[in-house]
């Protein structure tokens, strides 16, 4: 019968293994973790030049009920209309279409975050009802489209 050698597995060299493992694990989850960082940045960098946008105050004391200054119901969607697209476009001599300016624009309040905070306590508190209409947008034009 053979017999079993047992230098090989002493104590201090699994030990000495188990170490070793362990800096590989951790040099790979380093690794990974960086690449994920790296590709996150280039990813805001990419979102941070893909658009372009401008911010729209709306100096009217009537919107802030919701109306437009002659009385009407205000919608701040309403410039994304394809009436008020194909406008556009006329004075661009058509060299965007409306239905392609549509993919592009996004509207969204520009409200400061401490902004909105007040505003979600000042609902909470019942100061408003549950309806607000921000005076401050934001349209933004995104070279890539997202549809």
């Amino acid at each position: 019968m053979r017999e079993l050698n047992t230098e090989n597995h002493s104590p201090a060299k699994t030990e000495k293994d188990k170490k070793c493992k362990m800096k590989k694990r951790t040099r790979i989850y380093l690794v990974a973790f960086s690449a994920i960082l790296v590709i996150c940045c280039l990813y805001a960098v990419y979102q941070m030049t893909n658009s372009r946008y401008v911010t729209i105050n709306i100096n009217s004391a009537s919107v802030s009920k919701g109306q437009n200054p002659d009385g009407t119901a205000f919608d701040i969607y309403r410039i994304l209309s394809d009436e008020v697209l194909e406008a556009a476009s006329l004075k661009l001599d058509g060299k965007i279409s409306a239905a392609e300016m549509k993919r592009h624009l996004s509207v969204s309040d520009a409200l400061a975050p401490e902004t909105n905070q007040q505003l979600k306590q000042s609902i909470l508190d019942g100061e408003y009802e549950n309806t607000y209409f921000p005076a401050v947008y934001r349209i933004t034009y995104a070279t890539v489209s997202e549809s």
